[in-house]
């Protein structure tokens, strides 16, 4: 089970496993609850404790990272609040729909001239119908016959 975690210290998006050993539940694991989570910044440097709330939670880490990088750009970056100010995460986060933001292939939308040109091609030329394989075995009975006649 996985969390994307909203963090105050620097208003950022995270995925964390529920099992993760640098990871406390302050509540339970579920949405608008609150977490800890020791953060290495810096090698050689003690881990510093950041404080969170849950945003989402599922079992599909790459659905949460896709998730927190899409709500990050559209809701988080532009409105960035000054660094160690401790706001909540904004309410916009918990009802963030990721399937009307996702960019992929675009979509073929058919123009009104080739609507057009297909409704004629229905229309004028209707298209050959094809044969059964019922109706191509009885051919190749018939055709088979005659074959033979003249061998």
């Amino acid at each position: 089970m996985y969390a994307c975690v909203f963090f105050e210290e620097d208003s950022s998006l995270s995925v964390i496993w529920k099992e993760d050993r640098d990871l406390s539940l302050i509540e339970d694991f579920k949405e608008h609850h609150k977490v800890e989570m020791k953060w290495l910044l810096r090698p050689g440097t003690p881990k510093t404790l950041y404080h969170g709330i849950i945003v989402k939670v599922s079992e599909d880490k790459a659905y949460l990272d896709t998730f927190a990088n899409k709500a990050y750009t559209a809701i988080i970056k532009d409105k960035l609040p000054v660094q160690g100010d401790n706001q909540g995460p904004p309410e916009e986060l918990f009802t963030f729909d990721l399937g009307d933001n996702v960019k992929g292939k675009r979509k073929r939308t058919k123009t009104d001239r080739v609507v057009q040109s297909e409704q004629q091609d229905e229309e004028l030329s209707p298209k050959k119908k094809k044969k059964d394989k019922a109706e191509k075995e009885k051919l190749n009975e018939e055709l088979s016959p005659k074959k033979k006649k003249k061998g």
